[in-house]
């Protein structure tokens, strides 16, 4: 909260990080932040991240192995790159 990034910035000795239930590390970086005049965000955590394989990239796919079913994934995965220029490795083509 504010009131904690003051007092960290502040130097104050009274209480450590931890008493506040904050990790140390975190604490110097937010002071590092707060002394630089920053504002200081949450980072996001978890949920979906912007994949690499589109509908369209799926699509393309289908039509591969529609065409020849005997592709593996390192043919799928060099034909998805000359195609679509979208580099994918074989685990990746796996999931």
């Amino acid at each position: 909260d504010a009131k904690t990034l003051s007092t960290l910035s502040a130097g104050d000795q009274a209480s450590s990080p931890g008493d506040r239930g904050v990790w140390e590390e975190t604490a110097k970086e937010l002071a590092k932040h707060v002394t630089g005049g920053e504002e200081v965000f949450a980072h996001p955590r978890g949920g979906k991240r912007e994949g690499k394989v589109t509908d369209a990239c799926l699509s393309f796919w289908l039509k591969k192995l529609g065409d020849d079913p005997d592709l593996t994934l390192r043919q799928l995965a060099d034909a998805l790159e000359h195609e679509h220029d979208v580099v994918l490795s074989i685990n990746t083509s796996r999931r």
